[in-house]
Parts: structure tokens; C-alpha cells; sequence
């Protein structure tokens, strides 16, 4: 199954998220210094929402109660999400990202 390729992007000057699945960027390059890009990992959390790049996640044990900590999602060199989402998807859930909600990072909340 082919993984559906899309992008967000946090712009820091305006501190606010923006879905550029639909505009064209030829070049990563071509984006202003203050905008950073996320691509969709072509997973869902267990509420059903896309899990990209940047969003920091939770695993829930099989009660929804929190396991672990914390932690942000990124791509690895060879196109895979981050080895720490392991086991069903579904057991985790998105918090928040690393642009709006870095202090998730350092808790246990």
C-alpha cells in the first residue's frame, strides 16, 4: 500500500500551522526561513487523526490510560516514522507538536 504524500508546515512568524497539501513548492528551499515544513507519515492515531512529522505523541495501554512518555514523531533516513511508535497504531494518540506544545515534551502529563 503506497503511503499518501502530504505536507503542513508551522509558520514561526505567524505561530500558526497551515496544510499545503494542495499548493505546489517546487523546492524546499523556496519556503521563508521562518516556515517549517512536515510531512504525513501516512499514519493515524487512535482518535483518527493523521500523525505527521513534528506532532508529539502518547501510547495508551489497552484501558486508554497513559503509558510512557511523551515523545515527537519524526522520519528516520529511510522514509519510516520514528522506531518508537511500535505495536498497532491505534494505541497512540496525538497531544499536541513540537512548535505549539514543546513543554509536552517535559512532562509526564
Amino acid at each position: 500500500m503506497k503511503r499518501e504524500i502530504k505536507f503542513r508546515c508551522w509558520d514561526d512568524f505567524q505561530k500558526k500551522m497551515f496544510d499545503i497539501s494542495s499548493l505546489k513548492l517546487p523546492h524546499r528551499e523556496d519556503l521563508s526561513p521562518n516556515v517549517y515544513l512536515m510531512q504525513y507519515t501516512g499514519i493515524k492515531d487512535k482518535n483518527g487523526k493523521e500523525i505527521y512529522e513534528g506532532d508529539i505523541v502518547r501510547k495508551l495501554d489497552k484501558t486508554g490510560y497513559k503509558a510512557g512518555r511523551p515523545f515527537a514523531v519524526k522520519f528516520e533516513s529511510n522514509a519510516k516514522c520514528s522506531g518508537y511508535m511500535i505495536g498497532n497504531p491505534k494505541s497512540y494518540v496525538i497531544i499536541g507538536n513540537i512548535y505549539e506544545n514543546p513543554e509536552l515534551l517535559n512532562s509526564s502529563k
